[in-house]
């Protein structure tokens, strides 16, 4: 069973937290502060957890603390980033999580310091970065397909089921905005709708370091889930050939789509933001 770890950092300057997943907090940490400034260690919070449960958490997590979000136009991390009140809620809502899932350990208050590595031959350090770079790189594209091939799955289910399931769309530019009428009201936290909206988060590494971005967000109301997606483009110059191939590839299948599927009789509302 892979284990993974949901963290919530706290930083010596700057009004918010950090929320987000990695195999290895401290190696995460040293991209983060590089952008967002020193991290304090002691005030931080993580907890460690099978991979597919801390997916799950930090969805949650952010849909939850959504209000929250902190206006940040770049920066890695950014769609991560909330306000420090925030803090309180989130923790309230692992310790509760926690009291259902004895298994799994509490939430850890202070992130460990890294211990400082002996230091092998300069040679070899420079020999086995470049591997794992080159393997990390691998991964990307190789996660990056899945992606937009879980993505165009979606797409196909939709356009085979129109007749059965609701739906109502419009794209303006690179935004799309997609309802659909839920046979039930919505229920939260719904399992769900945080696996949709991890299909629309994406992580990219490579030689030159390492990004992500989501370009998705939901919020519902009874039985109306709204989805808005703005189509996804890549943060770096390098990978912008490759996200415009699979873009294009998945614009071809969300065409397909009528605009207001054969199963909507009636136009079905946008969700109100307030």
């Amino acid at each position: 069973m892979e284990l993974s770890n949901l963290y919530l950092l706290e930083f010596k300057q700057g009004n918010y937290i950090k929320i987000g997943k990695a195999d290895n907090i401290h190696n995460r940490i040293k991209t983060l502060q590089r952008i967002w400034g020193e991290v304090d260690y002691e005030a931080s919070y993580y907890l460690q957890a099978p991979t597919s449960i801390v997916q799950q958490l930090e969805s949650a997590l952010l849909l939850l603390l959504a209000q929250y979000t902190v206006p940040y136009p770049q920066g890695d991390g950014r769609t991560e980033l909330r306000a420090k009140p925030s803090l309180g809620i989130a923790l309230r809502y692992l310790e509760i999580f926690c009291l259902t899932m004895p298994d799994i350990g509490g939430v850890h208050v202070g992130v460990p310091r890294p211990a400082l590595p002996l230091e092998p031959a300069r040679r070899h350090i420079r020999r086995d970065r470049l591997l794992k770079k080159s393997k990390l790189m691998v991964q990307s594209v190789t996660g990056l397909a899945e992606k937009f091939g879980r993505i165009n799955r979606l797409l196909t289910i939709l356009y085979r089921r129109q007749t059965r399931i609701p739906f109502e769309y419009e794209q303006q530019g690179d935004v799309v905005n997609f309802r659909v009428r839920l046979p039930s009201p919505l229920k939260a936290p719904d399992q769900n709708l945080f696996a949709i909206l991890a299909y629309f988060n994406f992580e990219i590494e490579d030689l030159q370091g390492f990004g992500s971005f989501s370009c998705c967000s939901a919020r519902g109301r009874n039985d109306i889930v709204e989805f808005i997606v703005e189509l996804p483009h890549a943060f770096s110059a390098d990978w912008s050939p490759l996200m415009t191939y699979f873009v294009k590839q998945t614009l071809a299948f969300f065409q397909r789509l009528p605009t207001r599927s054969p199963a909507a009789f009636q136009p079905i509302p946008h969700v109100s933001s307030g």
